[in-house]
């Protein structure tokens, strides 16, 4: 009897002192970076109608829709296409019939690509 008392005692030292090391690393243990969310695709929407103005220095285009008139920021990276042709914003005259495909950035809509309609 003598002996199945030291193994039980001896066996719930051991699972003491592995429960404390067990926590002891555990604690020490920092868990990785949450991975950062993967960036949501911008939104984006469309201005269809006649460019009523070009501000090719300040990178501006203004829209003429059946809404009303529309200011659109058209930066270098934006595509500019008259049928297969790449154009550039100062190719563009008022008159011309768009399509431009924008995000909104701080308030602004900002062109993403310009499609002109071939005359």
């Amino acid at each position: 009897m003598r002996f199945w008392n030291q193994a039980v005692a001896m066996g719930l030292s051991v699972l003491m002192v592995g429960g404390v090391v067990g926590t002891a690393v555990a604690a020490n243990h920092t868990a990785a970076p949450a991975k950062a969310p993967a960036a949501a695709a911008e939104k984006t929407a469309r201005h269809a109608g006649t460019v009523k103005a070009v501000d090719a220095g300040g990178r501006m285009l203004t829209v003429a829709e059946k809404s009303g008139e529309v200011m659109v920021t058209v930066p270098e990276k934006a595509s500019i296409k008259r049928g297969k042709d790449t154009v550039k914003l100062e190719d563009l005259k008022a008159g011309d019939a768009v399509t431009v495909v924008y995000v909104q950035q701080d308030g602004k809509d900002v062109a993403r690509s310009i499609a002109v309609k071939a005359p």
